[in-house]
């Protein structure tokens, strides 16, 4: 929170009644429109309580949200990313700000928001979900340069209403009114790439997604295993007649030096620089080595020192070029310059962190913000329809149509079917006149004609039928 009594500057209530009291539901916006009603605070000034109809609310006691004009800005030379103007979350203390969104259930939104700290670091929550429900989705904790953060959400089943807040969890040095700087609030209707695959049961399909970036991990989510199955390389088997949709989404696997590091300490006048590890036992076994730019730490490898009561690392000291310090305690370097931290994953060195040793860092602890953490991104879905294979009915060829046997002798007949395991059937029209058995060998008992229908039946069921005419005739002396 600015101090009032130092520039001079009255709170106004505002009750804004142009956005409506209803938004518009998102589907029906054009694709790419922000659904976030002024995420980049440009229609006020000032600070003011948001009326009931003002599509940005707060949990603030005092109802109170505090916007910084140019005037603020150039005061404390913090500027907006976007626009003219930026929000403080801790206007008069902790709080969180929020909107609410119409979304329908299965929608995906893409999200991103600018972050910084105004002092130091400071840390905010990112929410998203039911009004009273929601989960955080990231944790913004950023020191004194805006970061931007971003991510994806798909709206569960039977939830109408989503609701996108950004809560204040801590300060530098806990100043309740002071802290947590927000602008470029965006929130979109993310076009997720969409496509069908056809299969039969039994076989196999695969997902194909183009040329991918480096350092990238795909994860597959199936929502139906009964129906189809998929492996950690998207091959899609069939199981049983029915639809499934398969997600694919993709995770950057770069390293994000806040899962390693607590925060580097600049010695101040003792020229020193130190690493604190987060508690990990891990990090024991691990190897870093630091690489500066200047002649006294060209490269050299981390040892950890000691371990505090807090299980975090400490590592072996490392001597820098001499600091001024301003009259803010700020260190400002004579000669100074840039260090980069490695850490050596599967046999290769993998950048983990660079720093300046001056350049207006704070002397001491020198947090590391849990900021760019790997997100996951929806990349596609394939809506998966698995049908019962085509079975080729049976065949049935009857070679000799029209069939003569002399009375009291016998004749086979002559057919070829398919499968060949299929069960046949003879069926005789007039059973006085022929005899016919399970093979199909027929004897003349009556002198006169008649007609033998063939069934042939697969494992299936299924069947195909054929008839041929037997004549009997008589015995000739």
């Amino acid at each position: 929170m600015l101090n009032k009594r130092l520039l001079s500057l009255v709170i106004m209530t505002l009750t804004l009644t142009a956005f409506g009291t209803q938004k518009a539901h998102a589907s029906s916006l054009p694709q790419g429109t922000n659904l976030m009603i002024n995420g980049n605070f440009e229609e006020y000034s000032g600070d003011f309580r948001p009326g009931p109809n003002h599509p940005w609310k707060t949990t603030a006691a005092d109802n109170i949200v505090e916007i910084w004009d140019v005037y603020r800005q150039n005061y404390y030379r913090i500027y907006p990313t976007s626009g003219q103007r930026l929000c403080e979350i801790n206007a008069n203390g902790f709080a969180a700000m929020y909107q609410d969104l119409k979304l329908n259930p299965g929608e995906t939104i893409k999200w991103s928001i600018d972050h910084r700290g105004r002092d130091g670091v400071d840390t905010m929550d990112i929410l998203i979900g039911a009004p009273g429900k929601e989960a955080v989705q990231q944790i913004a904790q950023t020191g004194t340069s805006w970061k931007t953060y971003s991510g994806q959400y798909t709206v569960p089943a039977g939830q109408t209403t989503t609701r996108v807040m950004f809560k204040s969890v801590a300060t530098y040095k806990n100043s309740k009114a002071s802290g947590n700087l927000i602008d470029n609030v965006i929130v979109k209707l993310a076009a997720i790439n969409e496509k069908n695959m056809e299969l039969y049961v039994g076989d196999k399909g695969q997902i194909e997604l183009g040329t991918l970036p480096k350092d990238v991990q795909i994860n597959y989510k199936n929502s139906n295993n009964n129906i189809a199955t998929v492996s950690s390389t998207g091959q899609v088997t069939g199981v049983t007649p029915g639809k499934t949709v398969v997600t694919v989404s993709a995770k950057s696997t770069t390293l994000n030096a806040s899962e390693y590091l607590e925060y580097v300490d600049l010695g101040g006048a003792r020229n020193e620089l130190k690493f604190y590890f987060k508690p990990k036992a891990a990090h024991k076994n691990d190897k870093f080595r630091v690489v500066g730019s200047y002649p006294n730490l060209m490269d050299q490898s981390v040892n950890f020192a000691r371990v505090d009561g807090d299980g975090v690392f400490w590592s072996n000291v490392f001597k820098t070029p001499s600091y001024q310090l301003d009259s803010y305690g700020r260190a400002r370097g004579n000669n100074g310059g840039v260090y980069t931290l490695y850490v050596n994953v599967n046999g290769q060195d993998k950048v983990l962190y660079t720093g300046k040793d001056y350049d207006l860092l704070q002397i001491g602890p020198l947090y590391i913000p849990n900021e760019n953490l790997p997100t996951e991104e929806i990349i596609q879905k394939v809506n998966v329809t698995v049908k019962e294979k085509e079975k080729p009915k049976p065949t049935l060829d009857i070679k000799t149509k029209d069939l003569k046997v002399t009375l009291n002798k016998t004749v086979k007949s002559e057919i070829s079917y398919t499968p060949s395991n299929a069960a046949v059937t003879y069926e005789c029209q007039d059973p006085s006149i022929i005899s016919i058995n399970t093979d199909g060998v027929i004897k003349g008992i009556k002198v006169g004609e008649t007609t033998v229908k063939v069934t042939i039946k697969d494992e299936y069921g299924q069947t195909t039928e054929g008839t041929f005419k037997v004549t009997v005739n008589p015995i000739i002396n």
